[in-house]
């Protein structure tokens, strides 16, 4: 069986091969191709140099083919709609089944009676809403939209356990199962956290894994909280930040509040070497004002680091009350707090907690959950092809 996996996210190109930060070769052969023999990947792209893609990881394998669109504007995209719901027709057309990352294309799946399920990752209003002028514009109908598809899929796969259900309820089949990929956890990291935090000099490295041109994932909080501190006569905080682009607004941020040799930009880590950044580090801050249930925080989690978030998307699934901090508001001074407050009892139970948290998220317990799912949408697909 084929299956064409449709996901409005742009790729990066080089030497006709296919880049991209999470869509690993990994990730198609344990999750997909055991259910399908081959895989058509239907997105946008952008052409890119090796110093980009360097820093990524290839996507595109034997088995699985790139069909892209050459990437434009979000605002261009919106007059270019039919055209691209035809070019993706014309793709399903030699496809058994679907898998969605969001609304687009699921018209197109519709018309060509192609079965698709939708893996419903992020919240489409919050996304745009928080990410610029020409988002606020669009959240609606995109909102609408995406509202729409996941209510007419024949299957839905939410990476909450119920914020994401709540905003984008289906009446077709559905399961909460995070896209999180955490190996076995040993008692021995949580030893070792336990261990630097009480050794600990009193010099922090704080810590964040998100794009760093991206607007709403909101690290300029921690560093204005940092800028609040540095009045309070406290610099006993680094921040280090893990992420690809342009980082020009978040320097200019930390020029502004005082706090430039504070705040180390790192570039993009290969996924491989996570873990061992993130035992680096002494304190984990997901500050975003939107989220799915970001794979970075439970990452963090499973190396043992006291954490604190916002309360967007599913990161309050994630973490205890006392860690939480509004996402309607400038989180800059409840950061501060949160970071004055941290005594060594308090990172100990944290982590202890967290540590906890992260063994719900291990890859063996999610892949059975998750592969019985892929394989009833399988079955699915095959005799829904047949009825036609």
């Amino acid at each position: 069986m084929k299956l064409a996996f449709i996901f409005d996210t742009c790729f990066k190109r080089y030497q006709n091969h296919f880049y991209s930060v999470n869509l690993t070769q990994e990730l198609f052969n344990s999750r997909y191709l055991p259910y399908f023999d081959e895989i058509i990947v239907i997105g946008r792209y952008e052409d890119a140099d090796f110093a980009t893609v360097n820093k990524m990881v290839q996507s595109d394998m034997k088995q699985v083919k790139f069909k892209c669109i050459k990437n434009t504007s979000r605002l261009h995209r919106i007059t270019r709609i039919d055209i691209e719901e035809s070019y993706i027709e014309k793709v399903l057309r030699s496809c058994d089944a679907a898998i969605c990352r969001g609304w687009w294309g699921t018209k197109a799946c519709r018309k060509t009676g192609t079965p698709y399920m939708m893996e419903v990752i992020t919240d489409a209003w919050d996304s745009l809403w928080n990410h610029s002028t020409l988002g606020k514009l669009v959240a609606f109908p995109y909102y609408e939209l995406q509202k729409k598809a996941i209510k007419q899929s024949d299957y839905v796969l939410y990476v909450t356990e119920k914020y994401l259900q709540s905003r984008y309820p289906t009446n077709g089949k559905s399961l909460g199962c995070s896209d999180v990929v955490i190996e076995d956890l040993s008692q021995d990291i949580l030893d070792k956290r336990i261990k630097k935090i009480e050794s600990h000099n009193g010099n922090y490295i704080i810590g964040t894994t998100a794009a760093v041109n991206i607007k709403y994932k909101g690290q300029e909080f921690v560093i204005k909280a940092l800028g609040i501190l540095k009045k309070k006569g406290i610099t006993n905080f680094e921040y280090h930040l893990a992420g690809n682009g342009d980082n020009t607004r978040l320097k200019e941020i930390a020029q502004k509040v005082g706090v430039e040799d504070q705040v180390k930009f790192l570039g993009g880590i290969p996924h491989d070497k996570i873990s061992e950044w993130l035992d680096s580090i002494d304190i984990y801050i997901q500050p975003s004002r939107t989220e799915g249930l970001p794979r970075a925080l439970v990452e963090a989690q499973s190396r043992a680091l006291p954490c604190l978030g916002s309360n967007a998307g599913g990161i309050p699934e994630l973490l205890d009350r006392s860690c939480i901090c509004d996402k309607h508001i400038d989180m800059s001074k409840p950061i501060a707090n949160w970071l004055l407050s941290l005594t060594k009892e308090k990172q100990i139970r944290d982590a202890k907690k967290n540590f906890q948290k992260a063994k719900l998220y291990q890859k063996d317990v999610l892949d059975s959950k998750r592969n019985k799912f892929y394989e009833k949408f399988k079955e699915f697909a095959k005799g829904y092809k047949k009825n036609q």
